[in-house]
């Protein structure tokens, strides 16, 4: 039995381990190529993961300083008088650093039929991401805006947290300014992503 030419070259160019399939196209948007994510995208990417990996450990952290609470609390009957401060700051940690690396992962909630219906539409698509995007872009900005106003004055007059345990207020400031600040650039970038996506869908399609 006789193979077909092309078989016959493929097999060939197996047994030499040379490739078979041809190589993936790489789409190029203003002369970069988009499977080759640029230094910047890479930089927030770790960022991202660095942060999901501190909120991590500190989620670790908080549920260790509950348990020694209860323990102390319920067994030996000594309650401790920095845990509820503790638990106060490593969840603000929790919640601002968690915010860009959840969002990456497409991990908040979502409405189902709005996501339905965007898996269906191209359109629908764009325009849901476009309204999420544009409306979460102008109220992280403004939250980064009105926590660095915060910490610029926390900084300048020295000011405490309030509570048994006090830390200086511009370290929460800090967290919380670089957590609207990240997630402000996540829902630029993934706006500009949908668009991009949209764009380049059409002119295949």
């Amino acid at each position: 039995m006789s193979l077909p030419p092309n078989l016959k070259s493929s097999l060939a160019s197996a047994r030499r381990g040379e490739r078979i399939l041809p190589r993936p196209q790489s789409y190029k948007v203003e002369g970069s190529a988009v499977n080759q994510p640029s230094i910047f995208l890479r930089m927030i990417g770790k960022i991202n993961t660095f942060c999901g990996f501190v909120s991590g450990v500190a989620v670790i952290c908080l549920s260790g300083v509950t348990v020694f609470e209860t323990f102390s609390r319920k067994i030996l009957n000594s309650p401790t008088t920095w845990s509820f401060d503790t638990s106060k700051y490593l969840f603000l940690l929790i919640s601002f650093f968690a915010f860009t690396f959840t969002m990456r992962e497409n991990g908040h909630i979502s409405f189902d039929f709005l996501a339905i219906r965007a898996e269906k539409s191209r359109s629908w698509s764009l325009v849901l991401a476009l309204v999420s995007g544009i409306f979460g872009s102008v109220f992280c900005f403004f939250l980064f805006y009105a926590s660095l106003a915060l910490n610029l004055m926390a900084f300048k007059y020295g000011w405490m947290t309030r509570g048994v345990t006090q830390i200086p207020a511009w370290y929460l400031y800090t967290a919380m300014c670089a957590g609207s600040l990240l997630l402000l650039i996540t829902f630029l970038i993934k706006t500009v992503s949908s668009i991009w996506r949209f764009r380049r869908n059409s002119n295949l399609g």
